[in-house]
């Protein structure tokens, strides 16, 4: 999970900051899913050196991508209800992309979390958790 935490982080920061590079008149909120990348990409980093606290860190980072799921849904609706016009395609690329990553990179972690669960438990139990 560390590395698809890393993935993630580095597919928003690019998205962000190129679409805030390519926009006639970049706003500030372009760059938002940037900081959210670098704090997803910190807490992937951060758990492949701290192996101890890497479950901390990848639940942070799954409520960092719930983050990146709910506000750009929330920007979108807002946006539509108000305007298309301008950099619009643009912002929609953005909102996209932070959208479906955020949401697949939930998917992915949830499946991780589940996993090493069953494995934890297996452990416990003094089974094999590695049966393969």
């Amino acid at each position: 999970m560390p590395l698809a935490t890393i993935a993630f982080g580095l597919i928003l920061l690019v998205a962000s900051l190129g679409t805030y590079a390519a926009a006639d008149d970049p706003e500030f909120i372009a760059l938002l899913p940037a900081f959210l990348g670098l704090l997803a990409l910190a807490c992937g980093v951060a758990s492949v050196i701290k192996k101890e606290l890497r479950m901390h860190l990848m639940h942070a980072a799954v409520l960092l991508a719930l983050v990146g799921v709910v506000v750009p849904l929330w920007l979108l609706f807002r946006f539509l209800a108000v305007e298309l016009q301008g950099d619009e395609g643009l912002k929609i690329i953005r909102i996209f992309v932070t959208t479906i990553v955020s949401g697949l990179y939930i998917y992915a972690a949830v499946q991780s979390f589940v996993a090493a669960r069953r494995k934890r438990k297996i452990a416990k139990a003094g089974g094999d958790p590695d049966p393969a």
